[in-house]
């Protein structure tokens, strides 16, 4: 059978929609992905930042609390005191070594002085009697020639008795002490002894040599309890 034109027409026309209503049913992928805006380079996420904590609150001590002592690892390290300048002390000035003096000259008894002591003693010209630092209850003179010791004597309870080794003889009431010196016979010391103060005198020659010793020992026999 054939068919007229209007119809044959009116077919097409009806084909042409439906392929225009295909065509936009259908999706077009390609078209669509070119579209699309082009997507950024994929970034690490951010790290998650922990929780911060908050410090608790000190705990507030009573008033009446003690208060404990802070320990070496607390404690701050002292800082350095700075003296002003102004205050600090001068160059101590260098003291002066004393000077060595000689010792006074022992002082020579008066006549007056010798007459009270308890013995006698008869000093020649140029000889001086001189006292020593007294003991409790003790004294010890000496006889003086230019300074020199010549001979010593003491008074007093218990003298240290003999001084020499020698020959001990008993004669005018004391004990003397004889040596044999360059074959002659010295009476080198004496020892009185008596009931009342002073109990012992003793009498003893220095170390004198030549005339010196032979009038020591001069004067030595003289001497005798009052």
């Amino acid at each position: 059978m054939t068919r007229s034109p209007i119809a044959l027409a009116a077919a097409l026309s009806t084909l042409t929609l439906a392929g225009a209503a295909a065509a936009q049913s259908t999706p077009d992928y390609t078209g669509d992905l070119n579209a699309m805006p082009a997507r950024p380079a994929s970034t690490a996420p951010a790290p998650v930042e922990a929780p911060q904590t908050r410090p608790a609150p000190a705990a507030v001590a009573p008033a009446d609390a003690p208060v404990p002592a802070p320990t070496s690892a607390s404690a701050p390290a002292p800082r350095p005191v700075m003296t002003p300048a102004a205050s600090l002390p001068a160059a101590a000035t260098p003291i002066p070594a004393p000077v060595a003096t000689a010792p006074a000259a022992p002082r020579a008894l008066t006549r007056a002085e010798i007459d009270a002591l308890p013995f006698a003693v008869t000093l020649p010209e140029g000889y001086a009697l001189t006292a020593g630092r007294p003991g409790p209850d003790f004294q010890v003179w000496t006889v003086r020639k230019g300074g020199v010791a010549q001979l010593m004597i003491y008074a007093g309870p218990s003298a240290q008795f003999p001084i020499h080794d020698g020959e001990m003889v008993e004669a005018g009431g004391r004990t003397t002490v004889v040596v044999v010196e360059d074959g002659r016979r010295r009476a080198l010391e004496h020892l009185f002894r008596q009931s009342t103060a002073p109990n012992h005198i003793h009498v003893w020659i220095a170390s004198v040599e030549g005339a010196d010793r032979d009038r020591a020992e001069a004067i030595g026999h003289g001497v005798n309890p009052r």
